[in-house]
């Protein structure tokens, strides 16, 4: 059975913004709430609703509809924060590492001795 959202994925695929905008629309306050519970700064929360936003749009024909939209770009969302967080915690690590092991991971080895 077709549901709205499935006729509206399908219009997203055939290049509707309108469409996608309507699903987006859906799904915005959720995201949102969700990235500030993990992220906890307004902004930062923000740009991972674009950034998924795009992320999806741009990639709404890789859908292969055995889930629901809404399941599809909430499981972007949390990957997008995961993702933002283990390169803040990189980019820790590499605050407090010395010169010599920054240069041995510049080049892709592992750190100095």
């Amino acid at each position: 059975m077709e549901t709205s959202e499935n006729i509206s994925v399908g219009r997203a695929q055939s290049g509707s913004e309108e469409a996608f905008a309507q699903l987006a629309s859906r799904c915005y306050s959720q995201i949102y709430k969700c990235s500030l519970r993990m992220l906890q700064k307004p902004q930062d929360a923000e740009d991972n609703l674009q950034n998924v936003l795009l992320q999806t749009f741009r990639n709404i024909n890789s859908s292969e509809g055995k889930s629901q939209f809404s399941t599809r770009l909430m499981r972007v969302a949390i990957n997008a924060v995961v993702f933002t967080l283990s390169g803040l915690i990189v980019l820790v690590i590499c605050t407090w590492a010395d010169s010599t092991e920054l240069h041995s991971l510049a080049q892709g080895n592992k750190f100095a001795a």
